[in-house]
């Protein structure tokens, strides 16, 4: 038996009955019980009343548990012959003899005597005696016997004493009645030491609203007290938000601090909810404390949920760097710790994908279109084609040394990559002005649709509606016309097998030659005038007269072949020949011209 629950009360805790009754109505109003308090019981160890033995010593009352605790004075009890007073509970009574409960010892009146009659309203009794020692046993021989208010009574009497602002009063009752409960295992006096404990605690807990520190010791003794667990965890809500509070207000505890406390002392904080209840956390923010009190158990868990999510929210938005060079990290340990807040990473989404914009010509090209992607995905279209024409800009700087070529792999990056093909077009037309004999240029724009009319690339339904272009004909047709560029020419016949320029003060000529290994090739003379030489067109175009060409084995007239036609021989291209007569016409076998692709 623990000594702490069952010594007599010291000088303090008599305080007590020095503050009893404080009243003149409250006195009056309990004269009856105390009357009867100081004529039965004299005096009573609960409350620290003393007796006096036969040589005048003072002894005071022992409970049972006391006296139990008191074995190794029971030799020196009667031998000195003194006067010892328990109090406690009686299970019998019989003739001279008392059995007491939790005592094993003989317990009789003195010899010649009877138990006194008791009136039987209760069992407890202070009973008075000397210890008669028997070999190794002792028995008490009793003087006097006296019958005690129910200790119901007696607890009504205490607590009208108490005063209702002390905890310790409360908590200084509920000992005295936790200590017979547990002595001889009264549960009704257990469930009033409960109930004395848990308003001990609701007072300390009212005087320590708004003080953290205070807050934190109320736990200790909470857990000490053993106060039920929905109090309890009352006051570690409680506890949270005041030191939030406290961290607005002066910045202590840190937040990290703050994060750790919720995810260890509120039940539910690590665990996702299903379904969040924006009705109940509506209300909570406007009375927490009310609302926490009320709710029940699932509806605290998903408030604990919401008030740890908030602070790590927080915690994560002081620890995303400004430029979002660590955003991405951030919204992935936002996902792993709060994955039934889906939306709380979408932010630090978005600061990733700006951060990475930034640096997006440095991107290989899969990069870049993978980042593209994901800006779509987000409805941030016009970021991806800002994105895309900047890293396409910087591949345009690098193949800038390429003049044509280049501008060609730029117009194909705008279709395959910026699935712009406007830009790819404008990118071509730029290129066909720097060379507009270039097949790389002619091939693009084709494969977009366009087509070129004179000197004009057009779309191709529009080719129809416009006049028809004799140059563009021939060259469709593989002639070659007067006013031609050289470049037409080249597109209608290819490459000139032999090049001749006949230059003077103010004019140039030059003479392509087709087919130089055939009897008779093909001539285009241009004309220009000096110094502007390059713009040179067709000014004349010899008659064209097709030879006999020797196959080979396994050759064939091919696609550059055309049918036998009757040219004339020996004339000028007019039908008259050099004398002014006609010459004749003959059918001459296919041919092809020499002109290299």
């Amino acid at each position: 038996m623990n000594r702490a629950e069952t010594a007599a009360p010291s000088e303090e805790q008599r305080s007590p009955r020095r503050s009893l009754l404080p009243g003149l109505a409250a006195t009056l109003l309990l004269l009856p019980c105390l009357v009867w308090t100081s004529l039965v019981t004299g005096q009573a160890g609960a409350f620290g009343e003393s007796a006096t033995d036969d040589r005048g010593g003072k002894s005071r009352v022992m409970t049972v548990a006391e006296f139990l605790e008191r074995k190794s004075e029971w030799r020196r009890f009667a031998v000195l012959n003194l006067t010892v007073r328990i109090e406690g509970r009686y299970s019998s009574l019989s003739g001279r003899r008392m059995k007491m409960q939790k005592l094993d010892m003989t317990v009789e009146m003195q010899p010649g005597k009877r138990l006194p009659s008791l009136a039987g309203r209760s069992r407890t009794v202070e009973v008075a005696g000397r210890l008669v020692q028997d070999g190794e046993d002792y028995r008490l021989e009793l003087s006097s016997v006296r019958e005690l208010p129910p200790e119901s009574e007696r607890l009504t009497i205490l607590k009208a004493g108490v005063d209702p602002g002390s905890p310790a009063d409360w908590y200084r009752l509920a000992e005295w009645a936790s200590s017979r409960g547990t002595f001889f295992d009264d549960d009704e006096l257990k469930a009033e030491a409960r109930q004395l404990r848990e308003k001990g605690f609701d007072v300390e807990h009212a005087a320590a609203a708004g003080d953290s520190q205070q807050l934190r010791k109320l736990i200790v003794t909470a857990d000490q007290l053993k106060i039920e667990a929905r109090k309890v965890d009352r006051l570690r809500h409680e506890l949270q938000l005041q030191l939030m509070a406290d961290h607005r207000t002066t910045g202590m505890p840190q937040l990290p601090a703050l994060v750790e406390l919720a995810a260890t002392s509120l039940p539910g904080a690590l665990i996702p909810v299903e379904q969040h209840d924006a009705e109940l956390l509506a209300l909570y923010r406007e009375a927490p404390l009310r609302v926490y009190d009320n709710a029940s158990r699932p509806d605290r868990a998903r408030i604990n949920r919401d008030v740890y999510a908030r602070l790590l929210l927080e915690q994560f938005s002081r620890q995303v760097r400004q430029d979002g060079s660590n955003a991405a990290r951030t919204a992935a340990a936002v996902s792993e710790k709060l994955p039934d807040y889906p939306q709380a990473a979408e932010p630090y989404r978005d600061m990733d994908l700006t951060w990475r914009l930034k640096s997006m010509e440095d991107l290989t090209r899969d990069e870049a279109m993978a980042l593209a992607g994901e800006l779509r995905e987000r409805q941030r279209d016009d970021d991806a084609k800002k994105g895309l024409d900047r890293w396409i800009q910087a591949r345009k700087a690098e193949y800038a040394a390429e003049g044509t070529a280049g501008l060609v792999r730029v117009a194909a990056l705008y279709r395959s990559v910026a699935g712009d093909p406007e830009m790819a077009a404008k990118t071509l037309f730029a290129a066909a002005e720097q060379n507009p004999d270039s097949r790389e240029v002619r091939q693009s724009l084709e494969e977009l649709g366009y087509r070129r009319h004179g000197n004009r690339w057009v779309w191709a339904e529009e080719v129809g509606a416009l006049p028809v272009d004799p140059v563009q004909q021939a060259i469709r047709e593989g002639r070659v016309v007067e006013g031609m560029s050289p470049g037409e020419v080249v597109q209608s016949l290819g490459r000139p097998d032999a090049v001749t320029r006949l230059v003077s003060a103010d004019a140039v000529d030059v003479i392509w030659t087709f087919g130089v290994a055939d009897a008779r090739p093909l001539t285009v003379r241009f004309a220009g005038r000096m110094p502007r030489i390059r713009d040179l067109e067709v000014s004349q175009v010899t008659p064209l007269v097709r030879v006999r060409r020797t196959l080979v084995a396994g050759d064939s007239a091919g696609p550059a072949a055309v049918e036998p036609e009757a040219v004339p021989v020996g004339g000028n291209g007019n039908g008259n020949n050099a004398e002014g007569g006609h010459g004749r016409k003959v059918r001459l076998p296919p041919f092809r011209f020499a002109v290299p692709r």
